[in-house]
C-alpha cells in the first residue's frame, strides 16, 4: 500500500532562463490550506447566518530533505531573501488521490517562510510555503505525464 505522501508529485522549475527546467521533489510532508474568504451576513427573517465563499488564498506547506548540492534545494534556498518576482517560480502539483488518473495544477507561485536545518553533514531539511503569485490563476486538470 502506498503512503499518502507518495500520492503527491511536486515539480519546481529551477531554470534561471525562459527555458523551463522542472525538477521533481519528494516531500516528507505536504499540507494544504485553501485560505477561504467568506462573506457572511445575518438573515433578519431567521436565526441563521448566511455565508458565501468569495475568494481563495491557497497555501501549500511542505518539507523536504535535500543533498546540500541538489539543484532544487539550492534553488529554493536562493529565494530565501527574495521579494516580488524574484521570489517566484513555476510549479506543478499533482494529486493522484483525485479522479481516475490524478489531477494537476500548473501555476506561478511565491516561495515564502523558507526555513532549513542541517540534518546530517550532507543533508538539509528545507521547509517552505507556496502561495499563488500576483494575479496568477490556475485550473485543476487531469494529470498529464509531460512537463
Amino acid at each position: 500500500m502506498k503512503s499518502s505522501q507518495d500520492q503527491f508529485l511536486l515539480y519546481i522549475d529551477v531554470s534561471t532562463t525562459t527555458t523551463p527546467s522542472y525538477k521533481q521533489i519528494c516531500p516528507l510532508n505536504f499540507d494544504y490550506d485553501s485560505g477561504e474568504t467568506l462573506d457572511t451576513w445575518n438573515d433578519l427573517c431567521s436565526e441563521f447566518t448566511n455565508s458565501i465563499k468569495t475568494a481563495l488564498d491557497p497555501t501549500w506547506s511542505m518539507s523536504f530533505k535535500f543533498a546540500s548540492d541538489d539543484p532544487a534545494g539550492v534553488f529554493i534556498l536562493s529565494k530565501e531573501y527574495s521579494t516580488g518576482t524574484s521570489a517566484s517560480c513555476k510549479f506543478r502539483f499533482v494529486n493522484l488521490l483525485k479522479g481516475t488518473v490524478g489531477k494537476q495544477i500548473d501555476f506561478t507561485g511565491t516561495l515564502s517562510n523558507i526555513t532549513y536545518s542541517a540534518v546530517t553533514e550532507e543533508v538539509l531539511q528545507i521547509d517552505f510555503d507556496v502561495k499563488i503569485y500576483d494575479n496568477t490563476t490556475f485550473a485543476e486538470t487531469d494529470y498529464s505525464l509531460s512537463i
